[in-house]
């Protein structure tokens, strides 16, 4: 069982299956996808309540970020421990890379905007921000942290791959939404479609959108993906339904494994989203060798800025997993 993965615990859509098939059927792989995506995106604008000429789609997150950081080239400034792929294309592309750590606090992972104010007022520096965070799982309300990129002069990349598996955080795209911030988005994790590669960033700098489409290679999204996701969005009442649903078992089967972890005496951090970070302490090598020789396999947090060999991160999955999950830590632990 394999406890690193990210995704939606819940699975694809049950209708994915023919949507896949009918795609095939009507041969879109014979074919060049439209090199613009306009019916695409105007149905990722309808769908998320957004100006269609602020959207460009992308092959995943990933190529989002590198593109926005490429076409940018900033110093970039990140809040960590977050996502490593921003240091990586920070050496590529040879600029600075800076970051500062979240705060600890009662449990949970915390950001204080005033901790940015240094770089807020600098337009030559690039924020990044991963809201929810990964590996963390703590949220930023985004009304709070527009209103505070407002009235800054740096830019701001907002990373929100995982907003729709998150009960607390608004996924719609609207009008609040300052020229100086550009938000990543990633329909694999709530699809749990990671192979299909589908993401798209959103920013109403058109100066911006024109940088990254320039850059942007021909065809970077795959006719298959172009025509699933179009057909989902397509569904508007169908998959917001599939969102609801996923983020109350989410909601749900997360505070059962919160309070589980707790009975062990196990440090859980509190999160918006489908995993969670653990502090396993003195016993981080025991518990982790314990479970992979038990084919349970978790992320190891080691790598993360700001955490260190007793930190790794589970996904929530369906109970009957979860269950094994808790029984193999209190199997290794010895019960509450």
């Amino acid at each position: 069982m394999d406890f690193s993965v990210n995704t939606n615990p819940l699975g694809p859509p049950k209708f994915l299956d023919h949507v896949v098939r009918k795609c095939l059927d009507d041969g879109v792989l014979l074919y060049y996808p439209d090199y613009e995506y306009a019916s695409l995106r105007q149905y990722i604008a309808e769908f998320y309540g957004c100006d269609v000429d602020s959207i460009i789609a992308t092959n995943g997150a990933n190529e989002a970020i590198n593109l926005v950081l490429t076409a940018l080239r900033r110093d970039i400034v990140v809040i960590e421990p977050s996502y490593g792929e921003y240091e990586d294309v920070a050496r590529a592309i040879n600029v600075n890379y800076s970051y500062i750590l979240y705060r600890v606090g009662d449990g949970e992972y915390h950001l204080n905007l005033s901790d940015l104010d240094v770089f807020c007022r600098d337009p030559s520096k690039l924020i990044v921000i991963t809201n929810p965070n990964n590996p963390t799982g703590n949220y930023v309300s985004r009304d709070k942290l527009m209103k505070y990129a407002c009235e800054c002069s740096s830019t701001f990349l907002i990373d929100e791959s995982y907003v729709e598996l998150c009960d607390e955080c608004p996924y719609e795209l609207n009008t609040s939404i300052p020229e100086n911030v550009v938000i990543v988005r990633s329909l694999g994790k709530v699809l749990s479609l990671p192979g299909l590669r589908f993401g798209f960033l959103f920013s109403p700098n058109e100066r911006l959108i024109n940088m990254v489409n320039a850059l942007r290679q021909p065809w970077n999204v795959n006719s298959l993906a172009e025509c699933v996701i179009s057909d989902i969005l397509s569904r508007p009442d169908v998959f917001r339904e599939f969102i609801d649903t996923s983020r109350r078992y989410i909601s749900r089967e997360r505070a059962r494994v919160m309070g589980k972890l707790s009975g062990l005496s196990v440090k859980v951090f509190k999160s918006s989203t489908n995993f969670l970070l653990l502090n396993l302490g003195v016993n981080a090598v025991r518990v982790i060798d314990g479970l992979e020789s038990r084919g349970i396999f978790i992320r190891r947090c080691h790598s993360f800025k700001g955490l260190g060999e007793e930190y790794i991160r589970i996904s929530i999955r369906r109970p009957e997993d979860n269950d094994v999950l808790l029984s193999a830590l209190e199997g290794i632990l010895g019960g509450p």
